[in-house]
């Protein structure tokens, strides 16, 4: 039986406050910071602490890596979200220990580096990345919901170096829900199955990420037309296709075409990948080694683009993917080890995404959201026996160990 802690819940209930922070709200608080930005983080922008390159070069390795593997399940439309995804993961991180840990290192990217040290470089990153550009908003906020268990400690740390706001699991899934639908600007009504049963979940950890950029230079809409688009299996279907004589860069590889477009100011960037006519779009694997590469060789600074208006949404479980990179014992409920997290035995249940972007003549506006569930390990699946296949049986002596009986079971019906 689960142990009730009536007074830390309504702790947690008081400090439920409503928390993120945009790129484009930075008069409302220190100069250059929007209002609101967690202590760790204003405290990194105001002694100028570097970006920490190292954890950019996970968390975008991370990303590369869950593409990778996910466009292998998903050939459609694919669109997932590094930063979602390493944020509510980091906040695990802060939880895990022994082989979980190493195993979240291995996945993430991480290893050698501490929780603490994760913490304060997830500050420095934040301080850079709520930076003001008048012409791109970006929001980006973390959230915590949890049940008595959840150790205040774990609480406290995520709300210093995330920001993340803290709500009890009362009304979940519809109160994760409704957060991540009013971060994303109703664009992600839902990350979590309305119908989820969550009577067995002691913490969601949450983050929403919206990032709305107009162009540089913005398509004239006079120069929009009907164009025919090739798919992969070579039929065509006719898309509405935008053109302008860019100014970002531009540049021809031995595998693809290389180019970028800049947002706003130019703080950030549209980047294209193209493979030649007819060659396999699986043919382009991009990592964080080549990556670099690409962009350098888009260097001329002009050049004419075609480039459909679209909009796409993508969702999915994201366990097998993080699985395959390393982390299967934070999902089994007999490895799980989160002694940081709460006070009983904990295993990650989930952890799911949800992507949406739109690109027009104006801009672009992208969403996301990613949310992981905490669940006590002894409501987990790993702990439950479904006899309903042939098996073997035995009847046993305990006092000697000697073994009366030992068969196996393959038609119940048989006599």
């Amino acid at each position: 039986m689960r142990r009730s802690h009536p007074s830390l819940v309504l702790t947690l209930a008081s400090i439920a406050l409503p928390f993120w922070v945009g790129c484009s709200s930075g008069s409302h608080g220190t100069p250059g910071l929007p209002a609101g930005v967690p202590p760790a983080v204003k405290q990194a922008y105001d002694q100028g602490t570097p970006v920490p390159t190292a954890l950019v070069a996970a968390d975008n390795g991370l990303g590369f890596a869950a593409f990778a593997l996910l466009r292998q399940a998903h050939p459609g439309n694919l669109l997932v979200s590094p930063m979602s995804l390493a944020q509510a993961l980091d906040m695990a991180y802060n939880g895990a220990g022994g082989q979980t840990l190493a195993g979240m290192a291995q996945a993430l990217g991480l290893t050698g580096v501490g929780a603490g040290q994760l913490d304060q470089d997830n500050a420095a990153l934040l301080a850079h990345l709520y930076s003001s550009d008048p012409d791109v908003t970006l929001i980006l906020a973390n959230s915590i919901w949890a049940r008595a268990d959840i150790l205040p400690s774990f609480l406290a740390t995520n709300q210093t170096y995330f920001g993340a706001q803290v709500g009890t699991m009362d009304g979940a899934p519809g109160s994760v829900n409704a957060w991540v639908d009013q971060v994303t600007q109703g664009r992600i009504p839902a990350v979590l199955d309305p119908g989820l049963d969550c009577s067995q979940l002691d913490a969601i950890l949450a983050n929403a990420l919206y990032f709305k950029g107009t162009w540089h230079t913005a398509f004239q809409v006079a120069d929009t037309v009907a164009a025919p688009f090739t798919r992969m299996d070579g039929s065509q279907v006719s898309c509405t296709m935008m053109t302008q004589m860019a100014a970002g860069g531009f540049g021809r590889t031995a595998t693809c075409d290389v180019a970028w477009l800049p947002y706003g100011g130019g703080r950030y960037r549209m980047v294209f990948l193209l493979p030649p006519p007819g060659a396999s779009l699986a043919s382009l694997a991009p990592d964080p080694a080549g990556w670099e590469s690409l962009i350098q060789a888009a260097a001329a600074p002009s050049f004419q683009i075609h480039l459909p208006r679209f909009t796409a949404k993508w969702s999915a479980s994201l366990n097998d993917t993080l699985i395959q990179l390393g982390m299967a014992d934070a999902f089994d409920p007999l490895r799980a080890d989160f002694p940081a997290l709460a006070s009983v035995a904990e295993y990650l249940a989930f952890v799911t995404q949800s992507t949406t972007v739109a690109v027009d003549e104006a801009g672009t506006v992208a969403t996301a959201a990613t949310a992981a569930g905490a669940a006590p390990t002894a409501t987990g699946p790993g702990l439950n026996m479904v006899l309903d296949h042939p098996f073997i049986y035995a009847i046993q002596d305990t006092g000697t160990g000697a073994i009366l009986f030992l068969g196996q079971l393959v038609d119940p019906t048989a006599g």
